[in-house]
């Protein structure tokens, strides 16, 4: 099975724009049945999301989200230049997409 993953943090934290159009793409995916598996990647969701229930869920979804907020994942990627890998959260993937202009 393909293993698709995708940076999600927009739609969890971001109420228009980039997030809206995150959730909507996931939305359809996540209507594709078969040969694929969806992980979904984030940043450690706010306390309060900005909608209600950002992400689908289904047997080919998984939602694996960082321990780190926005903000300190954003530090140790750009401040201190320490390369993590998304794969350390997500696991193995074939494919990594992430529409919000940087990659984890």
């Amino acid at each position: 099975m393909t293993r698709i993953g995708i940076d999600v943090t927009s739609a969890v934290v971001q109420g228009a724009g980039i997030g809206r159009y995150t959730r909507e793409l996931v939305r359809a995916l996540a209507r594709e049945a078969e040969p694929y598996q969806y992980v979904l990647f984030s940043a450690k969701p706010p306390a309060v999301l900005p909608v209600a229930n950002p992400l689908p869920v289904g047997a080919h979804i998984r939602h694996r989200a960082a321990p780190l907020d926005e903000r300190w994942l954003y530090r140790l990627w750009y401040r201190l230049r320490l390369p993590l890998p998304v794969q350390l959260v997500t696991g193995q993937l074939d494919l990594f997409h992430s529409p919000d202009f940087v990659l984890p």
